[in-house]
């Protein structure tokens, strides 16, 4: 805390670190500081509003029906435990509009229910990552030099399509272009009722009642993010590799079958691209 009549006060000069700021929207407040947990903002954009580059949002459980602009800011926003979800009750939920860059960032979200679209991106190019989109009017709709890089995302159902002037990699999808993509029916723990936990043979939480169960079928989704980023947070097992979806990443994921330490590349199969990939590290130091 500072010094003087400002301390511990909205209006208090700024240090140099990162700060952090909470929303809730059942117990937060936009009359709080929002930098505890229990004295959180209750809307995304108040939040958003007080950060400035560099900062972080943890956006606690809960539906947000917001609409909410990243005002040019350099900041991360993302889900602080299970993924929230965020609706836009007539826009879209998310907009990038006045130069954003890559480390303008948001991911660990369920965008749903958004009648225009999930995002949108104009002149900028953030980072949107982990993200589930779905029964949304678009997707991503990026116009005018526009190019956000958007990886390990799932979309379903958003009625004029997923993407448009832009691409995803390592996320499910329609769109035939990208790094990594499948096309393929997520299994959703139960879509009507807007559960969008990935299924699992071995391990799926179960927010209604607090405890993990099993499925008869695995999602493609699991195990299917961009490679090279370990999924530290992923309950054991976790395949090594990020899932896609708003859960990756954190320790609400889905869980995996038992990795097999021949499955090099961690694709879930073993075979000859294993193989060369053991072959060209083979006497190196």
């Amino acid at each position: 805390i500072n010094m003087g009549a400002y301390g511990g006060t909205a209006q208090a000069s700024r240090g140099s670190g990162a700060m952090v700021f909470h929303v809730d929207v059942h117990n937060g407040s936009d009359s709080n500081l929002g930098l505890q947990p229990d004295e959180a903002f209750v809307s995304i954009g108040q939040a958003v509003e007080m950060a400035s580059h560099g900062d972080y949002v943890l956006v606690w459980p809960g539906v947000y029906h917001e609409e909410i602009s990243y005002a040019g800011k350099a900041i991360t926003i993302q889900s602080a435990a299970d993924a929230a979800t965020v609706s836009a009750p007539t826009g879209y939920a998310f907009a990038f509009n006045q130069g954003e860059g890559l480390r303008s960032v948001l991911r660990n979200f369920i965008l749903s229910n958004c009648p225009t679209g999930a995002v949108f991106c104009e002149v900028s190019s953030p980072t949107l990552q982990n993200l589930t989109i779905v029964n949304n009017g678009i997707g991503i709709n990026a116009e005018e030099n526009a190019n956000p890089s958007i990886s390990n995302c799932v979309f379903w159902h958003n009625l004029t399509g997923d993407v448009f002037g832009c691409t995803a990699n390592y996320s499910c999808l329609f769109s035939p272009d990208g790094i990594g993509n499948i096309h393929r029916n997520p299994l959703f723990a139960d879509f009507n009722n807007e559960d969008y936990h990935l299924r699992s043979k071995f391990g799926r939480y179960w927010p209604e009642h607090n405890v993990w169960i099993v499925d008869e079928a695995s999602s493609p989704c699991l195990d299917r993010g961009a490679p090279g980023v370990y999924p530290f947070e992923e309950p054991l097992y976790n395949g090594a590799r990020l899932n896609q979806g708003a859960y990756a990443g954190t320790g609400y994921a889905s869980m995996s079958p038992p990795h097999n330490p021949a499955d090099i590349n961690a694709d879930g199969m073993v075979d000859f691209l294993d193989f060369a990939e053991f072959a060209e590290s083979w006497l190196q130091p």
